[in-house]
């Protein structure tokens, strides 16, 4: 038996496994007084969670992408931090050692792990909820960056990305400069930090085009992370992140982290399919 609270702003550390993982559950209130099942409160409780209603209803997780299944964890609360980690392995099918005293290291690891068997590159696709413009690594700090990147009702992310000429692209792999993966990149020129916490920068072309004003950035790329489909519209958009050349050992870290780029689809065609080395976590020291 399980209480619902609809006012309820944040999840225990189990919460997301305990409504997705049993096929039945009836739910009471704080009077014991009997509120409904999972399957007639499941639209209810999507609203509240942020979990997919069909997940609900039986569907997969595995059927949503990594930045989805993030979102339904950014607003859990954890007694350690090390547990905002480790009690999402069952949600992606993950195993890795419970190393209390690593902090936030922990979801940098599962970041890693998911990494290691999966190549949807969603997980990329996180807006930074930290004040300041500090280059950041590759990966997440916590699973509420992923907060505003499922915009429900208006735009649906996918797994797959267009990559230039068909190209395979190899999968990731974690080497001692970085994580070393293939991304579909564009080099710009000249950029400047959009503003914080933009959302969707729609921009209309690339090519020569300096976006934004004419700010000099050396070693400035959009990368191409998924296709993101807008309920209702007939044209694909892509969705991208910023990326910077750190240093001469052309090690890559995130930019711009409080906005993501939405691309016409039309405009994938430009991208060129690159292999570098991406930071993981802004405390490795690369």
């Amino acid at each position: 038996m399980t209480n619902f609270m609809r006012n309820s702003h944040s999840l225990p550390d189990t919460m997301i496994e305990e409504l997705i993982a049993p096929s039945r559950i009836q739910f009471y209130g704080s009077k014991w007084n009997n509120i409904g099942t999972k399957a007639s409160l499941r639209h209810q409780i999507s609203e509240i969670t942020g979990i997919d209603s069909e997940v609900l209803s039986g569907v997969s997780p595995s059927t949503r992408t990594v930045a989805q299944r993030m979102s339904w964890a950014s607003k859990r609360s954890t007694s350690r931090v090390e547990d905002t980690a480790y009690s999402l392995m069952g949600l992606f099918n993950v195993f890795m050692p419970m190393l209390y005293g690593e902090g936030d290291r922990a979801f940098i690891r599962l970041q890693e792990a998911i990494m290691k068997q999966s190549e949807d590159y969603t997980i990329f696709a996180w807006q930074s909820t930290r004040p300041g413009t500090q280059p950041r690594g590759i990966f997440a700090s916590s699973p509420a960056e992923f907060q505003n990147i499922v915009h429900k009702g208006k735009k649906q992310a996918i797994a797959q990305y267009l990559t230039p000429l068909h190209e395979i692209p190899i999968p990731a792999a974690l080497t001692s400069r970085g994580l070393y993966v293939a991304l579909p990149l564009f080099r710009m020129e000249a950029v400047e930090e959009p503003a914080p916490g933009a959302q969707d920068i729609s921009l209309p072309s690339l090519g020569s085009f300096n976006f934004f004003r004419h700010t000099p950035s050396q070693g400035m790329y959009l990368a191409l992370i998924c296709h993101v489909i807008p309920v209702g519209e007939s044209k694909d958009q892509l969705l991208c992140i910023w990326l910077r050349m750190r240093n001469v050992r052309g090690i890559f870290t995130r930019a711009f982290t409080q906005s993501v780029a939405i691309v016409p689809k039309q405009q994938a065609e430009l991208f060129t399919m690159q292999n570098i080395y991406a930071q993981s976590a802004a405390s490795t020291g690369i």
